[in-house]
């Protein structure tokens, strides 16, 4: 693909051993429900990368208080989906979204 990616359905898999060998990763994206209190293996954010939890409820996720206390940077559910909202009024009217 475009961006060279990798999508892992299993965490212990031969491919995020692989990864995880070869320098880690850049980004992160948990679309996982917050409620589950997911947490990555500690080799996966030895790289820092930056984690993007799409989850909004809790606003601290298990994920994201785990990469934070790892540094890493990241974004949290309820700051994309007001994000998102600002671009898409911006694109439908026209118009600079208030903030």
């Amino acid at each position: 693909d475009a961006f060279n990616g990798h999508c892992l359905s299993q965490l212990d898999s031969k491919e995020a051993k692989t990864l995880y060998e070869s320098g880690g990763f850049d980004v992160i994206v948990s679309t996982i429900p917050g409620d589950a209190h997911f947490s990555l293996p500690d080799v996966a954010l030895d790289a820092s990368p930056a984690v993007l939890d799409v989850a909004y409820k809790p606003a601290e996720t298990a994920l994201l208080i785990q990469a934070l206390e790892r540094g890493c940077p990241v974004a949290q559910g309820a700051t994309m989906l007001l994000e998102q909202g600002i671009a898409q009024f911006e694109l439908w009217t026209g118009l600079k979204a208030p903030r």
